[in-house]
This record gives C-alpha cells, structure tokens and sequence, in this order.
C-alpha cells in the first residue's frame, strides 16, 4: 500500500474504530463515548473529508503527509466551529447571548481537538508499525 492510501483509509478510523470496538469490545461505555464523538462531529467531519484527500492528494514528500496528519484535527476545527454557529442559529434551543456561543465554540474545538489526536496518535502509531513491516511504502 502506498502511503497516501494509507493515510486517505485512515480518515475512515472515527468511523470504523467505534463500530470495531462495538462488535468486539465488552466495555460498552467506551464505544458509547466514541460513538458520541461521531454523532457530536460526523456531518461536519464528512464535510472536512473531501478538503483533506485533496491536501493528501497534493503533498509530496513522506514527512509533508505526516505533518498533514498532525495538523488534520486543526484543520477540522473550522468544520466545527461552523457547525456549532448553525445548530445554535437554526435549533429549537437558542443560546442566550454571545457568551454561550463562545463557550460553545471552545467546548466544541477542545473536544474535537481531543478526540482529533486519539485519531492522530493512532494513525501515526499503526502507520510506523505498518511501514516497519514493509506493508506501507512511500512513493
């Protein structure tokens, strides 16, 4: 496998780790709070997907994707944020003034930030075990 593949498949994690740990993992509450992370920051993160393909798509060298890797959660924090601002425009629940919506917004970026580099920490760890097997190459 290319390591572009491998990183474009890595997107995939949030979504396939929390269904892994569901099939095959005892401890429930974990896959409840990772499944809580895709319902808080599934749309927006399908939404970010097509943006960072794009940027591994475009990147030349090994150590530009890794340093794509470790800045994808900050990438994905705009994404968020967005999505904060409309569901708290658009819901049934309005929040009462600037302040809850900047405490919404930072509540929102730490928690996806947060569960960003579990993903990242993951993806580097599985990617440099892989490429020291020789299942991964770079070209």
């Amino acid at each position: 496998m290319k390591s572009k593949s491998f990183f474009i498949c890595s997107l995939f994690f949030p979504f396939f780790i929390p269904l892994l740990l569901y099939l095959f993992a005892e401890n429930t509450q974990l896959f409840g709070l990772m499944f809580a992370s895709i319902m808080f920051g599934g749309i927006q993160y399908i939404l970010c997907m097509p943006l960072l393909i794009g940027l591994i798509v475009g990147r030349k060298s090994e150590k530009s994707l890794i340093k794509l890797c470790v800045l994808t959660p900050f990438i994905y924090v705009p994404f968020q944020l967005t999505w904060i601002f409309i569901i708290s425009f658009g819901s049934s629940y309005k929040l009462s003034g600037n302040d809850d919506i900047l405490y919404s917004s930072l509540v929102g970026a730490t928690i996806g930030l947060l569960y960003g580099y579990s993903y990242v920490m993951f993806t580097l760890i599985l990617y440099g075990l892989l490429r020291w097997r020789g299942y991964v190459k770079y070209s």
